[in-house]
């Protein structure tokens, strides 16, 4: 999924493209056009792992969200588990 995501904003939106061009040819001027060509698709894919460490952390939220429990009497549950430490 990332993947496609990736190339999707790269290839067909060419998501700031432009910008990410300019940048490297200014930051590395001795660069060939080759190279920077490189450079630029390694942006992409770093892009792709923000992507998927964003995705993961809501899916890490919704799963925490749907696993909460509500301790109704916490003296039981405290009694109960200094027990079972020992």
């Amino acid at each position: 999924m990332e993947a496609f995501l990736a190339w999707f904003l790269r290839s067909v939106l060419r998501y700031r493209s432009d910008v990410v061009t300019v940048n490297l040819s200014r930051s590395f001027p001795e660069k060939t056009y080759d190279e920077l060509e490189v450079i630029h698709k390694r942006f992409y894919r770093h892009l792709r792992f923000i992507i998927r460490t964003t995705r993961l952390w809501y899916w890490h939220q919704n799963v925490l969200s749907s696993r909460r429990v509500l301790i109704c009497r916490p003296k039981i549950f405290m009694s109960c588990s200094k027990v079972r430490r020992s």
